[in-house]
C-alpha cells in the first residue's frame, strides 16, 4: 500500500484502487522482484520435501523455473482459458507449476493431493484439464488420467515418471530460461480455488492479487515488516494459502517458507514462536513465548 503512519481514518482517505488494465499476477509476484533493478537474488522460498531435505529458492530460480515449465506447456498447445491442474503440497514444484500456468494465460487449477483418486479424476474430467502436474506418489493416477481423458494433453510429475507421465524437473533441464509471459487483462480468468471438502470453486482474475493486498497489509498492521517471513497452515489448494499469504508476500518480495506437512508444534499445540511464528507475518500460535522446534528452526537456518 504502504500505510501512511498517522491513522486508519488518514489510510481510508487516500487510498485508491490501482490495478492496471494488462496484468499477470505471475509477473506481478515474482518476475517484477527479479528484474527492474529489484534484487532477485533474495529468497523467494524456503521449501522442505517430504525426505525433510530443505530447498531455497530465489526470485530469479522461481522465474526461470516457471518460463522453462511455461515453455513445456505452451509446446502442448496449452494457452489462454485452458485449465491447469496442480496437485501438489506447498512446495517448490507447485509454486513453479503455478507461476508458469498463469504465464500462458491459462487458468491455474490447485487440487490437493489429500482428495481420493476418483474424485481427483472426476474433477478433472468435468473441467476438461488440459495439463496436470502432481506429487510423486500421483504419478499412476496420472498415467491413467492421460489414457483415458482426451482434453489431458500433459502431465508431469514431481520426482517420478510413469506411462505418459514425465518427471517434472528432468523436463525442464534443456528448456531456455527466456519466456514472453501472456499479456493477460485485468479482468482475464486465472485461478480456480475449491472450497475445501466441496465441490464449489471461485475463479478469480488476475486483478485478484491487487484486490487482496490492502487485506494482507491491514492484518498484519502494514506488512511487511523488515525481516518478515510468510508461513501459513492454510492448504496449498486453497484461497488462503495463495491469495491471503503466499502471493501477497512475493508481491512485498517476502520469503515464504513451505512444507508438505504442517509443523505440529507450530500449529496444533502452539509451542514453536520463536522461528517460524515470531518471524512471519501470519502467526497462529498461541503461546509466543514457547521455543522454536528444531523443524522449524532447520527451515531458516542460514546453513540450508
Amino acid at each position: 500500500m504502504p500505510l501512511p503512519p498517522r491513522s486508519y481514518e488518514e489510510t481510508c482517505r487516500v487510498f485508491r484502487w490501482r490495478i492496471p488494465d494488462i496484468v499477470n499476477i505471475a509477473v506481478e509476484a515474482i518476475d517484477r522482484q527479479a528484474s527492474g533493478g529489484a534484487d532477485g537474488h533474495r529468497t523467494a522460498l524456503i521449501a522442505e520435501s517430504d525426505l525433510g531435505v530443505a530447498a531455497r529458492y530465489t526470485f530469479i530460480d522461481l522465474q526461470r523455473y516457471s518460463n522453462r515449465l511455461a515453455h513445456l506447456l505452451t509446446d502442448a498447445g496449452i494457452g489462454p482459458g485452458e485449465r491447469v491442474a496442480i496437485i501438489m503440497g506447498p512446495s517448490g514444484e507447485a509454486a513453479v507449476a503455478l507461476l508458469a500456468a498463469l504465464k500462458v494465460g491459462a487458468i491455474a487449477v490447485p487440487l490437493s493431493p489429500r482428495l481420493e483418486p476418483l474424485a481427483l479424476l472426476d474433477r478433472f474430467q468435468r473441467l476438461e484439464v488440459a495439463a496436470a502436474l502432481g506429487e510423486r506418489a500421483l504419478a499412476p493416477l496420472l498415467a491413467t488420467a492421460r489414457a483415458n481423458l482426451p482434453s489431458l494433453r500433459l502431465a508431469l510429475a514431481a520426482h517420478a515418471s510413469a506411462e505418459n507421465v514425465a518427471e517434472m524437473w528432468t523436463s525442464l533441464i534443456p528448456v531456455t530460461n527466456d519466456f514472453e509471459p501472456v499479456q493477460t487483462a485485468a479482468d482475464e480468468p486465472a485461478l480456480l480455488l475449491h472450497h475445501a471438502g466441496e465441490n464449489r470453486a471461485t475463479l478469480y482474475a488476475h486483478r485478484v492479487l491487487h484486490t487482496r493486498l490492502p487485506g494482507v497489509e491491514f492484518a498484519h498492521r502494514g506488512f511487511p515488516h523488515v525481516g518478515d517471513i510468510m508461513w501459513t497452515a492454510a492448504d496449498w489448494a486453497s484461497e488462503g494459502g495463495w491469495l491471503d499469504c503466499v502471493l501477497p508476500a512475493w508481491w512485498h518480495g517476502v520469503t515464504v517458507v513451505a512444507s508438505p506437512t504442517t509443523c505440529p508444534a507450530c500449529w496444533r499445540d502452539g509451542a514453536c514462536a520463536t522461528s517460524i511464528c515470531r518471524r512471519t507475518a501470519w502467526t497462529p500460535c498461541a503461546k509466543p513465548s514457547a521455543p522454536a522446534c528444531r523443524r522449524c528452526a532447520a527451515w531458516l537456518s542460514p546453513a540450508n
